[in-house]
């Protein structure tokens, strides 16, 4: 009769029934910066502010500044891309490889020395990637750092905005301390995340995962070509990417699909003040105008992940005040290590 039958495969939004979600048990992570550890950061400070000062009585000894000319050679043969001159080398810091490093030790002013290195077949440079490397190296200069003493001075050279040593410890002190509440902040986050996964079970739409493993594998990509790099330069692959990161985009779209469910249950809503919360801190993190930022996200498909984003943060804001909090572990001192469950809200 000339009718066309179409059929289309639409996913169905999960149906499940919210388990608890308010109460829940976490351990507090307590927030402490020592003194120590301030004065761990003013040393770190005061090298950073040091002057170089070339000396030619003594060999490269740690903490030295050394100016070096060097050539790589791979099966004897010249390497031309491995190859710089007059280039700093910070002795102890590891950025140039702990043996490379190692190896200037005891040298003086010009004296020239070979060292081999066996670069791995993972490697994010491909020219060294599996290639054995011969690096002839000529000492061109040897610097000492000369610390400045720490007083009020000091703490003048490193902002005007301190007057006195008291000043700069007190900011440094406040610096750790944000930090530290923010990374306490993100290790409940995740924990009530767990939780909130493991109190429910429900099947979520498989093209959702397979949007979300894409967005991450994006992501990861980016990152590398951001830094000169490439996946197939790390040893890694889209579909090793996306087999790694499947069980987590499951728990990203099942841990949005919760909390969703909670913002409707509990009536939470982003407000004026949310967003303008958002800009500000797109605004600050990229030395915008809130007004320009307002500007690009004109267009909705630009700003709907951002929406997304904020109201999930408002969410999480809202069950941590529900959350039982029990007796605390150690201090944040380091980086959230939740596993899995770490960014599951993200989608």
């Amino acid at each position: 009769d000339g009718s066309f039958t179409f059929i289309a495969e639409v996913e169905i939004r999960p149906d499940f029934t919210l388990g608890q979600y308010k109460g829940l048990e976490v351990e507090k992570v307590e927030v402490l910066v020592t003194d120590e550890e301030v004065q761990l950061e003013l040393e770190e400070m005061r090298k950073n502010m040091a002057a170089l000062a070339s000396v030619s009585d003594r060999p490269v000894q740690k903490g030295d500044v050394v100016v070096v000319d060097f050539q790589g050679y791979h099966n004897d043969v010249i390497m031309p891309q491995v190859k710089n001159e007059n280039y700093s080398v910070d002795v102890g810091s590891g950025a140039m490889g702990a043996d490379f490093e190692a190896m200037l030790i005891g040298l003086n002013k010009d004296d020239e020395a070979d060292h081999e290195v066996d670069f791995p077949e993972v490697h994010a440079n491909p020219i060294l990637k599996g290639k054995k490397v011969k690096f002839h190296v000529k000492v061109k200069d040897i610097k000492e750092r000369v610390l400045a003493e720490m007083d009020d001075e000091f703490a003048k050279d490193a902002g005007e905005e301190f007057n006195t040593l008291e000043d700069l410890k007190k900011s440094i002190r406040e610096r750790l301390t944000k930090q530290r509440e923010e990374r306490a902040e993100g290790t409940v986050t995740d924990r009530i995340m767990k939780k909130l996964l493991e109190n429910h079970d429900f099947d979520v739409p498989k093209r959702l995962v397979a949007f979300e493993i894409e967005q991450m594998i994006k992501q990861t990509e980016q990152q590398f070509e951001q830094n000169g790099m490439s996946l197939e330069a790390a040893g890694l692959s889209r579909e090793k990417l996306a087999e790694q990161n499947a069980e987590l985009a499951k728990k990203r779209v099942k841990g949005d699909f919760i909390l969703k469910k909670i913002a409707e249950v509990e009536a939470i809503k982003l407000a004026d003040e949310d967003m303008d919360r958002g800009f500000k801190r797109i605004g600050d993190m990229y030395n915008m105008p809130v007004a320009k930022v307002k500007e690009f996200f004109q267009n909705r498909d630009d700003l709907l992940p951002l929406m997304n984003e904020l109201l999930n943060e408002k969410i999480l804001a809202f069950l941590r005040q529900e959350s039982v909090f029990v007796a605390a572990e150690k201090p944040a001192e380091s980086e959230s290590q939740e596993g899995e469950e770490k960014d599951a809200a993200k989608s």
